[in-house]
């Protein structure tokens, strides 16, 4: 059982178009300059990977990239949120933001964006752009708005020596459940496990899969969950 999800990353500038500059302009420009990247720092492997990649950036492009580590990243789009609104946009030190869904849909939807930037990436050559999973975010289109990240999956592992065969399917799932009681428990959302889990659980059960790549409707959102919530 799994669920595919795109954990992206957004850049904050006030006015920036990828296409004008080339990209030798783009560059030659950022030598010597520091970007903040804010992201989640909860992960050791996930740090290292930055730093790595940090590491190269300051070798070739002489570009030094600090991570900003943080707990909770709407935190920080709330400080940028507050410089919008004091008219201090331009002075903030926001450059890199990784963000999920649910953010760079508030993000968007309140204006905190910069102008579109991932057609002019040299990486968008190998990026299918068209690709549903790119183009939209939490059912938004993202507009050239955010880049990807990275791609996760969650996966359920077993001991085989105690379940042979687990349940490979919601119902079975539920029907396991039925007939053990206690025995199986989530995170509770906004865990992000916890949702992540829900979401599967959602993809399985709901009428018409359709609807979850399709802007948000009230009046669908009932007929949409009500066998998940049935279980």
């Amino acid at each position: 059982m799994w669920i595919r999800l795109f954990v992206l990353m957004t850049v904050l500038m006030a006015s920036y178009s990828a296409t004008a500059q080339s990209w030798s302009e783009i560059e030659r420009e950022a030598r010597g300059q520091t970007v903040y990247f804010y992201a989640w720092g909860g992960s050791p492997a996930i740090n290292q990977y930055i730093d790595r990649w940090a590491q190269i950036a300051s070798e070739r492009h002489q570009i030094n990239v600090e991570h900003v580590k943080v707990d909770d990243i709407s935190m920080v789009i709330q400080g940028i949120q507050t410089a919008q609104r004091v008219g201090a946009s331009d002075q903030g030190s926001v450059d890199l933001l990784w963000i999920n869904g649910e953010n760079f849909a508030r993000m968007k939807r309140d204006g905190l964006l910069g102008e579109p930037f991932v057609a002019g990436l040299p990486s968008a050559e190998h990026i299918n752009l068209d690709d549903p999973t790119i183009a939209t975010d939490f059912s938004v289109p993202t507009d050239g708005l955010e880049a990807p990240w990275g791609r996760a999956q969650l996966v359920l592992m077993h001991d085989q020596a105690r379940r042979p065969n687990p349940p490979r399917s919601m119902q079975a799932l539920l029907q396991y459940v039925q007939t053990n009681p206690g025995r199986i428990t989530y995170p509770e959302p906004p865990n992000f496990h916890g949702t992540t889990f829900l979401k599967q659980v959602l993809l399985e059960t709901t009428p018409d899969p359709q609807w979850l790549s399709e802007p948000y409707a009230a009046e669908r959102f009932q007929a949409a969950t009500e066998p998940m919530w049935a279980l």
